[in-house]
């Protein structure tokens, strides 16, 4: 009897020490659904199916043992949609689906499925509110605004904007050693700016290949040439051959704006006279300009600095944007703008004049 005694009480034991990270999830789904089989994922590939089950009653159930550390996991319910993700932790896990638009799956019941949820959930919203100030700003013609209308609405949508990537980033941040902040990093990239992206990568890790070598050349270069980070110096020659740097000009009792432009840009030619205007308006403040060339054929560089009477310092290498001053700065797209305080430091890049005046302009109050 004693025997026996034991013997239960080791299989009760043994049974509680097996389930200690049981997860259990429930889920349901709407009518159009019932009688499908839904699937459970390692990863959004269809051939990672974890489990399956069929759908009855419009529920559905999933049982097991979930790992000691944040695992992510995929709901796959639909062809039409590319499959849900949730954590796969120990608890009760629901997990609804949900066709209205936008919100595929509602996750809950765990600590880390609420925040995740809470998350998506704060994001749709802060895009909602993004489309709104589109659309208000949709159906007025730029060319109609005042200067003071542009800068507001754009200073307005500039606003959401960091604030829906301050989201998007602290989340994947939190999360950035472990499956769930890089699945995140991938889903939701398009809204990051270059350089947040170049800072989540370097928290990833120097071994992390979530992007390409190139990109991620790119990526970091525009984290560490961010507003607010010091200058990078680099070095090329001017239109008489001589060596010149940024270091030649930058923290001699100058502010410097720095252009980068090309013969073939036509954005760039027709920014030109704006350009002119700001630097006669502002030379006397101790601006200082700097043309960098991505030309790679001199002679049409030489040719229209003179057409177009450049009379800045310009630097170029002629290696187009394998260009030395472009890679270190994750140049991709023309004409782009640097502001670089006295002090050495990067107060602002964009490729619209009117911001980076508005930044002078705060500067040098």
């Amino acid at each position: 009897m004693k025997n026996a005694i034991y013997i239960i009480l080791l299989l009760v034991f043994s049974s509680s020490c097996t389930n200690k990270n049981e997860y259990i999830i429930n889920g349901t789904a709407i009518d159009d659904y019932e009688g499908k089989t839904i699937y459970l994922l390692a990863n959004k590939n269809d051939s990672s199916i974890i489990d399956s089950t069929i759908i009855a009653n419009n529920k559905f159930t999933f049982k097991g043992i979930a790992p000691d550390s944040i695992q992510i996991a995929f709901i796959s319910y639909d062809k039409r949609f590319y499959p849900a993700i949730f954590i796969l932790e120990k608890g009760n896990i629901s997990l609804d689906i949900d066709t209205a638009y936008n919100q595929h799956i509602k996750r809950g019941g765990t600590a880390l499925n609420e925040e995740l949820q809470l998350y998506k959930d704060q994001l749709l919203n802060l895009k909602n509110n993004q489309m709104a100030v589109v659309q208000q700003g949709y159906f007025i013609n730029r060319s109609d605004m005042t200067k003071e209308e542009r800068l507001s609405w754009d200073n307005k949508n500039e606003t959401i904007l960091n604030e829906i990537e301050d989201h998007v980033y602290n989340y994947i941040a939190k999360y950035s050693q472990s499956s769930l902040g890089k699945q995140i990093f991938i889903d939701d990239t398009d809204l990051l700016r270059p350089h947040k992206i170049g800072e989540l990568i370097k928290m990833f890790g120097p071994n992390s290949n979530i992007v390409t070598p190139d990109r991620k050349a790119y990526y970091i270069a525009q984290a560490e040439t961010s507003p607010g980070k010091r200058y990078t110096d680099v070095k090329g020659y001017d239109i008489d051959g001589k060596e010149i740097a940024f270091s030649d000009f930058v923290e001699k009792g100058n502010i410097v704006l720095i252009e980068y432009w090309a013969s073939w840009c036509r954005p760039c030619i027709a920014a030109l006279p704006e350009l002119k205007e700001f630097y006669k308006k502002n030379k006397d403040k101790d601006l200082v300009v700097i043309s960098v060339s991505l030309d790679h054929d001199k002679e049409k560089w030489l040719a229209a600095t003179k057409k177009h009477n450049i009379e800045w310092p310009q630097l170029s290498n002629l290696k187009k944007w394998e260009d030395p001053a472009a890679m270190s700065y994750g140049i991709k797209g023309i004409p782009q703008l640097l502001l670089i305080d006295k002090n050495g430091i990067i107060a602002e890049r964009n490729f619209d004049l009117e911001v980076i005046e508005q930044k002078f302009n705060e500067i040098t109050k």
